[in-house]
C-alpha cells in the first residue's frame, strides 16, 4: 500500500511538473528518460493510469517518442481498450512500418476487436489482424509467442486442430516461453468445449487425440472423458499422468482432480487435490494455474495482489488465507467454501461454458461495470455461469415465455446477514449463452417479479411518468448489484442445511510468563437437535477445534467423537450435551476455529474467534476467567486447589438452575507481598438480579421498593503467601429468585492498596 500511494503520488508530480515546464518558455523541462523510467515502472506494477499520466508527460517533451507510444498503448491494453491501443500502434506503424513490435501490438488488438463486434466488421478486423501476424512471421518466425496468438485467431475463427498445432509449434520455437506453455491449454480447453457440444464432434476429437502422443493430448483425453461423465476412465489417466509427467505441470491435473472428485460428491478428496496442486507449485508457471483458478471469485484488493509480482514461493501463503477467509468452519477436516466453489464450477462447466462471443446484446453490456477479471474469464463461462461460480443457486428463477417475448431469466438471492437481496436479469440472443443485462423493458417480464418487490408492479403499470421512473430506479439499483456481485462472493448451503445449535465460551488462564492455558468448553442443547434430526437410539456428534498463528498456519488441533446414546450420559447437564477442549498458546496472536456437526447430517456450524497476544500487562494485579461450571472436585487422590489438581465440567450456557450449588473457578495474579512476605487481600463474589428478564409489574413493583432486586454476597479475608492464587467457590442460590443476574468478583489487595473485578451475566431458572 505505502508504493501505491507513494507511486500515485509520483504521478500526479510528474504531471504537474509537466504542465508547468510546458505552459510558459523558457523554463526548465522535466528530464523525459526519468519521466519514461517512471512510466514503464508502472507499467510492470499493473497500474496503466499512473503508466500513461507518464507517458503523456514524456510525449509533451518528444512529441513522436516511440517507446512512449509504445507505453501507452500497452497501458490501453492492460485496461482491455483495445481500439485506443490501437490506434497508438497505428502511429507507430506510420513512422516506422518494419516495427515489429508495432505490427504484433496490431494485430493482437485487431484479433480482440474482432471478438467483440458485428460477423462483418469481424471478417475485416480478423483479416487485418492476420496480415499483420504474416508480416511478422516473413521477418522472424521467432518472434515473441507471435505463433501462439496466432493460434488464438485461428481458434476465434473455429479452426481448432490448426490452432493446437500452432501452439505446438510455439513450444518447440521457445520451450521455455510462459505463454506458450500456459496458453496451450487454453487452446486446447476451449477447442474441447466446441467439440463437446455436439457427439458426432466428441467422438471425433476422441479419436483425435487418442491418435497423439503428447502428454498434453493425453491429458485432455482425459479431460474429455470426465467431462462426458467417464468419471473412472479420467481418474485412471490423471492417476496415470500424475506417475509420469513428462513436460506437462502437474497442476491442471490435480485441479482436474478436484473437479472431478467434487462431481462425485466427495468434498474431502476434491479439498485434497487442491491443496496437492498448491504444494506441488515449484515455479511462476506452475503457480498461475491456481491464480486462475481463483480470478472467477476474487475480490477487487485480492485481485490487484494476484496481478502483481507475486514470487510463487508467496503464493501457498495467499491462497491459505484466501480460502481460510471464506471457510465458515476452519476448523472442519475440509474447507466447505473450497468444496462448494468446485461443486459449481462443475455446474458451471456442464451449462454456461461458451463457444463463441457475445455481441448481440453488447451494446446493453456497455452499461454495466465489470471488472477487470471478467476480461480474462479464460475458461470462456457465459454471465450467467460467473454469477452461479460466485454465488452458488439462487433462492428463486423468473422467466416469461412467449413467441414475441425474448429469452429472460431472471434470479433472486435473498438477504443474508452478510449481504443484501440481489436480483440479476439475463437474455439470450444465442442458445446456451447467457448475458447479464442492466433493464427488462418488456412489462410482463417486470410483472412477473413483483412477488420479489412490490416495486416491479409500479415499474410495469401506471402512469408514464411514474412508470419510467421506478424503471429508472430499478435499472440503477440493477447496475449497482452487477458490480457489486462481480465484487463479492458468498457461501452457500443446500435446502438440506441446518444450523446446530451450539453455545461456546473460552476461558483463559496465565501458564507462565510466556505462555495461556485456554478451555474452549461447548454446550449443545439436546431438546432442540432432537427437533432437527428426530428420533434416533444413537446420535453422534463430530466437533473439532484448530488453532493459527498470523500466518494461518496450523499449530494445533484436535477433534472430539461425541456418541449420545440415552439421557444417563455424564455429559448432559440440563438438557445440554457439554465438552471442552484444552491447550496452550504462546503469547501472540491467534485465531481459533471450531466446528460441530452430527455426523451422517448436514446439520452443523463453525465459528472463527480472535485471540489477542495477552489480555494485560503480566506484572499487574489482574484476574483470569471466571469460570461457571456445574461441577468441581479435586482428581483422585488430590487436595490441591489449582487447575491440574481439578476435574472442572464447564457450563458454557450461561444458565444454572437455582436449586444447585453455583460452582466457579477463578485465578488471581501477582498480589502484593507486605514487608513479611505476606499477601494480604479480600475476595467478594456478589450476585445482583438485574432489570433483564422481569415483567412490567416486577419492575414498576421495584420503583416503589415492592419486589425488586436481589443481591448474594459473600466476602473472605486471605492470608498467603503466594502471589498467585488458584481457586474454586460454589455459592449457594437457592434463595435467589429465578431471572437475570450479574455475578462480580472483587479482589482488593490490601498489601499493595489495589482493586481489580471482573463481572459474567448468567441466568438462573
Amino acid at each position: 500500500m505505502k508504493n501505491r500511494v507513494r507511486w500515485r503520488g509520483l504521478a500526479a508530480v510528474l504531471a504537474l511538473a509537466v504542465a508547468a515546464a510546458t505552459s510558459a518558455a523558457p523554463k526548465k523541462s522535466m528530464d523525459p528518460d526519468s519521466l519514461m523510467a517512471a512510466g514503464l515502472r508502472f507499467l510492470n506494477e499493473r497500474k496503466p493510469d499512473d503508466a500513461q499520466t507518464a507517458f503523456e508527460a514524456v510525449l509533451k517533451i518528444r512529441k513522436s517518442d516511440r517507446d512512449a507510444m509504445a507505453g501507452m498503448a500497452e497501458a490501453d491494453q492492460m485496461r482491455y481498450r483495445w481500439g485506443n491501443a490501437a490506434e497508438w500502434w497505428d502511429k507507430i506503424l506510420e513512422r516506422s512500418p518494419d516495427d515489429l513490435d508495432g505490427h504484433y501490438g496490431l494485430a493482437v488488438c485487431k484479433r480482440e476487436i474482432g471478438r467483440r463486434v458485428a460477423l462483418l466488421q469481424r471478417y475485416i478486423e480478423w483479416r487485418s489482424a492476420e496480415k499483420h501476424f504474416k508480416t511478422i512471421m516473413r521477418a522472424d518466425s521467432g518472434f515473441k509467442d507471435v505463433l501462439y496468438q496466432i493460434a488464438l485467431l485461428e481458434m476465434d475463427r473455429g479452426h481448432y486442430a490448426d490452432a493446437i498445432l500452432l501452439a505446438h509449434r510455439q513450444l518447440a520455437v521457445h520451450p521455455k516461453s510462459f505463454s506458450g506453455r500456459l496458453g496451450i491449454f487454453r487452446v486446447y480447453d476451449q477447442s474441447l468445449t466446441h467439440w463437446l457440444l455436439e457427439k458426432p464432434l466428441a467422438d471425433s476429437a476422441e479419436t483425435w487425440l487418442k491418435a497423439r502422443t503428447t502428454p498434453y493430448d493425453r491429458y485432455f483425453t482425459a479431460e474429455l472423458y470426465r467431462r462426458t461423465g467417464r468419471l473412472s476412465l479420467a481418474d485412471s489417466m490423471y492417476v496415470s499422468l500424475l506417475a509420469r509427467p513428462d513436460s506437462l505441470p502437474v497442476q491442471p491435473i490435480h485441479l482436474s482432480r478436484a473437479r472431478l472428485f467434487a462431481e462425485r460428491g466427495e468434498p474431502q478428496r476434491a479439498n485434497d487435490a487442491y491443496w496437492e496442486a498448491v504444494r506441488s507449485i515449484s515455479c511462476d508457471l506452475e503457480a498461475e494455474f491456481l491464480k486462475q483458478e481463483m480470478m472467477l471469485i476474487v475480490n477487487e484488493k485480492e485481485y490487484d495482489v494476484l496481478k502483481g509480482t507475486v514470487p510463487y514461493t508467496i503464493l501457498p501463503e495467499l491462497l491459505r488465507a484466501f480460502w481460510f477467509r471464506r471457510n465458515p468452519a476452519p476448523s472442519s477436516p475440509y474447507n466447505l467454501r473450497l468444496a462448494e466453489h468446485f461443486r459449481r464450477l462443475v455446474h458451471a462447466e456442464k451449462y454456461h461454458r461458451m463457444d463463441g462471443f457475445k455481441t448481440s446484446i453488447d451494446q446493453m453490456h456497455q452499461y454495466l461495470n465489470f471488472p477487470g477479471w471478467v476480461h480474462e474469464n479464460v475458461k470462456n463461462f457465459d454471465d450467467m455461469g460467473l454469477i452461479y461460480i460466485r454465488f452458488g443457486e439462487p433462492d428463486d428463477q423468473a422467466a416469461v415465455q412467449g413467441e414475441q417475448v425474448d429469452t429472460n431469466m431472471s434470479w433472486l438471492y435473498k438477504a443474508r446477514d452478510d449481504s443484501p437481496q440481489m436480483v440479476f436479469h439475463f437474455m439470450s440472443n444465442t442458445p446456451g449463452v447467457w448475458s447479464l443485462v442492466r433493464d427488462l423493458k418488456d412489462p410482463a417480464m417486470l410483472e412477473n417479479l413483483v412477488d420479489w418487490d412490490i416495486r416491479y408492479h409500479e415499474a410495469s403499470s401506471g402512469s408514464d411518468m411514474n412508470r419510467y421512473a421506478m424503471q429508472n430506479r430499478l435499472s440503477d439499483e440493477s447496475a449497482k448489484t452487477v458490480d457489486t456481485a462481480f465484487r463479492t462472493d458468498r457461501q452457500s448451503w443446500s435446502p438440506r442445511t441446518k444450523f446446530l445449535s451450539v453455545i461456546p465460551g473460552l476461558y483463559r488462564y496465565r501458564a507462565g510468563q510466556s505462555r495461556d492455558y485456554f478451555n474452549w468448553a461447548y454446550g449443545i442443547p439436546v431438546p432442540e437437535l432432537m427437533r432437527q434430526i428426530g428420533a434416533h437410539d444413537t446420535i453422534r456428534i463430530e466437533t473439532g477445534i484448530e488453532i493459527f498463528d498470523p500466518r494461518l498456519k496450523s499449530v494445533w488441533k484436535d477433534s472430539h467423537r461425541l456418541t449420545l446414546k440415552d439421557t444417563t450420559d455424564a455429559r448432559l447437564r440440563d438438557g445440554a450435551l457439554v465438552d471442552h477442549f484444552e491447550f496452550e498458546l504462546p503469547l501472540r496472536r491467534h485465531l481459533l476455529a471450531f466446528h460441530a456437526r452430527v455426523e451422517g447430517t448436514e446439520i452443523l456450524n463453525g465459528w472463527k474467534y480472535a485471540i489477542p497476544p495477552d489480555d494485560s500487562a503480566r506484572d499487574d494485579l489482574a484476574l483470569g476467567a471466571l469460570l461457571p461450571a456445574y461441577a468441581i472436585e479435586p482428581k483422585s487422590g488430590s487436595s490441591g486447589r489449582d487447575r491440574s489438581q481439578l476435574t472442572i465440567c464447564p457450563n458454557p450456557t450461561g444458565r444454572a438452575r437455582v436449586s444447585d450449588p453455583l460452582y466457579l473457578y477463578y485465578e488471581i495474579y501477582n498480589l502484593g507481598l507486605d514487608s513479611k512476605g505476606s499477601a494480604d487481600y479480600t475476595i467478594q463474589l456478589s450476585l445482583r438480579r438485574t432489570g433483564e428478564g422481569k415483567t412490567v409489574f416486577q419492575r414498576i413493583g421495584g420503583l416503589f421498593g415492592g419486589g425488586g432486586s436481589h443481591r448474594i454476597s459473600i466476602e473472605n479475608k486471605r492470608t498467603g503467601r503466594s502471589r498467585n492464587v488458584q481457586d474454586y467457590v460454589g455459592m449457594d442460590v437457592r434463595s435467589a429468585p429465578p431471572g437475570h443476574y450479574e455475578l462480580t468478583l472483587k479482589v482488593t489487595d490490601r498489601a499493595a492498596d489495589r482493586q481489580v473485578w471482573t463481572t459474567l451475566p448468567i441466568v438462573l431458572n
